[in-house]
């Protein structure tokens, strides 16, 4: 009975996803084959987009796959992890729990107001009762989960915070992604915590479930879980393989052949993933056991992963550029435009580097057998359809065809009707990949919600008017905090995931960046770059450990002794880009 209930859960989470799909791919056909787009287009699927992330809430909690960081755990006995994950369950189900009735009285509300949307005139209240119950059940089961690991008071209110308070909140936050409590439920429950110190509980309850389903209801967000299956079904239908296959053809036989083909797959798989951890766990599986059977050095096999993985959040189209698009009110098909050179240029610098490594200690990248040019142009063949579909996506962006959401409904449709046509996918891979979109959303856009209410909680602290005057202190010298920003995005990278570090931050560090002057889409690729370091920098960097868990047998100090030579060539891209900002500004000043 159990089974055959969690098999409808996922298939009603899976076909509100399809839904989502075929709402944007009709949109946009309508629009380009009858001049008609679809009516009301917009609001259904922003109700869509809310069902999808409270319907997929409840899975992403039992299933503990809520962002959460993990630094301690190695050096943590058992029974150390097991407590300090029960108290995470714990925190997360009174935190949901003292959302889910302010939902539903806020449904209430809207249904006594008889709300409905603009065009359509759908009433909204039903999926606010909806976000209301899915809350509520996400909350009982992280208090069972807590169960099974184990087998409010009154408000202090001050109406002008001091500093201080800001400055506990940060390191209140830091120490519960340190004990490895979830990054969302971290900030949302001291973002409440924060805010009811100043406007009492119930202020603060209202304000943080409102943020909950403003931020549900956002159509320019139906980007990310687009694009998010677009990379699942290409990663499940073995495209990964085949962009591999082409790049070893063409340079394999070259010193240093399987790593640059590992760079080329790499920008080529991000191209069409946008995601740095996922291009890094697919390419380990895909490219390392050819180089180890080669005899590559293990160092210089893991580095060129790790490193290449990190092109999955620059070239676009890329999850970390939508959100912060989407937080600065920065033109988000700009974004992705200006990521194209800067990430063709990490490449480069990548490239370059692995030739200069293989020419100094040539026995560490031998090469591989020469193909010939009939094999060559066959395994071009084999991958047209993801040539195909990046100039479709990037090439509708920057000719105005599509948005960036339109693009995603696109991409994601093109790439399952490639699997489809190549019989590269199942009916129950497409299953998985849609409910595992589903619960990859819904952790996404909860870590968002997190970053809007701990933002509303700084807010009311007097660090954003000091940001601001600290960028006036500066004057006509923007480089300093462009530098000092750097600096401190390479310092959280060794603590938080990128979208966590970017969502955290970036409501802090724009108006300072926007006082002094700076051009918001040049900052926006800057900080990309920068995560990028950050996501291999020793000691610690989340794509060195997402190999490390998919390369077992490759010792983590091997990992650290690989990308070191990468992270040089990072740096030299981030000069380059303050020396020289046309790099990310020329392309979207011809849009």
């Amino acid at each position: 009975m159990a089974v055959a209930a969690g098999r409808a859960y996922a298939l009603v989470c899976g076909g509100t996803l399809l839904v989502l799909l075929g709402l944007t791919v009709l949109d946009v056909g309508g629009r380009e084959a009858l001049n008609r787009p679809l009516p009301g287009g917009y609001e259904i699927s922003e109700l869509v987009l809310l069902v999808l992330f409270f319907l997929a809430l409840p899975a992403t909690t039992l299933r503990d796959e809520h962002i959460t960081v993990t630094l301690i755990d190695r050096w943590l006995p058992d029974r150390a992890r097991q407590v300090l994950a029960g108290l995470a369950d714990l925190l997360t189900a009174a935190m949901l729990a003292a959302l889910a009735p302010y939902l539903w009285r806020h449904a209430g509300e809207v249904a006594q107001y008889g709300d409905v949307t603009l065009y359509l005139q759908i009433e909204t209240a039903p999926f606010v009762y909806v976000a209301a119950v899915m809350t509520g059940l996400a909350s009982v089961l992280a208090a069972a989960r807590f169960v099974g690991r184990a087998a409010p008071g009154i408000a202090v209110r001050s109406r002008y915070p001091p500093m201080e308070m800001a400055a506990a909140g940060f390191l209140v936050l830091f120490l519960f992604v340190f004990l490895r409590v979830p990054v969302a439920i971290a900030m949302i429950s001291i973002g409440i915590a924060g805010f009811a110190t100043v406007n009492g509980w119930g202020a603060a309850l209202i304000s943080s479930s409102q943020a909950l389903l403003d931020a549900s209801r956002q159509y320019s967000l139906t980007v990310i879980p687009l694009f998010l299956l677009m990379g699942n079904i290409i990663a499940r239908a073995g495209f990964a393989e085949d962009l591999y296959a082409a790049c070893e053809a063409w340079i394999g036989h070259r010193r240093g052949g399987l790593a640059r083909a590992t760079i080329l797959s790499c920008a080529a798989f991000s191209a069409v993933c946008g995601s740095s951890l996922a291009t890094t766990a697919t390419m380990s599986r895909v490219a390392l056991p050819p180089m180890q059977r080669l005899g590559y050095a293990p160092s210089l096999a893991a580095g060129s992963i790790a490193a290449g993985g990190t092109l999955g959040i620059l070239i676009p189209p890329s999850i970390i550029m939508v959100l912060y698009g989407i937080m600065t009110n920065t033109d988000i098909s700009k974004l992705f435009i200006a990521g194209i050179l800067p990430g063709l240029l990490g490449v480069l610098l990548y490239v370059l580097t692995i030739a200069i490594l293989t020419r100094l200690r040539p026995g560490i990248g031998p090469p591989s057998v020469r193909v010939g040019w009939t094999l060559r142009w066959r395994s071009i063949g084999a991958v047209w359809e993801m040539v195909l579909l990046f100039v479709l996506v990037i090439g509708g962006i920057y000719a105005g065809a599509f948005t960036p959401t339109e693009a995603a409904g696109v991409g994601a449709g093109g790439a399952l009707a490639a699997a489809i046509a190549r019989r590269r996918i199942s009916l129950r891979s497409i299953g998985e990949a849609l409910y595992e979109t589903a619960r990859m959303t819904a952790g996404i856009f909860l870590i968002l919600v997190g970053a809007l209410v701990f933002s509303n909680f700084l807010n009311m602290t007097p660090l954003p008017k000091a940001l601001g005057g600290w960028a006036l202190d500066f004057g006509t010298a923007p480089i300093f905090i462009i530098l000092s920003i750097s600096v401190i995005y390479v310092i959280l990278g060794c603590i938080l995931d990128s979208i966590s570090m970017i969502l955290l931050t970036v409501p802090l560090f724009f108006p300072v960046v926007k006082e002094a002057g700076i051009d918001p889409v040049w900052f926006g690729v800057l900080v990309v770059v920068v995560t990028e370091i950050s996501l291999i920098t020793p000691p610690i960097g989340m794509n060195i450990f997402v190999l490390n868990a998919t390369a077992v047998d490759v010792p983590i100090s091997t990992i650290y002794r690989g990308v070191t030579p990468f992270v040089l060539a990072d740096v030299c891209r981030l000069a380059l880009m303050i020396a020289f900002p046309a790099i990310a500004t020329v392309l979207p000043s011809l849009m």
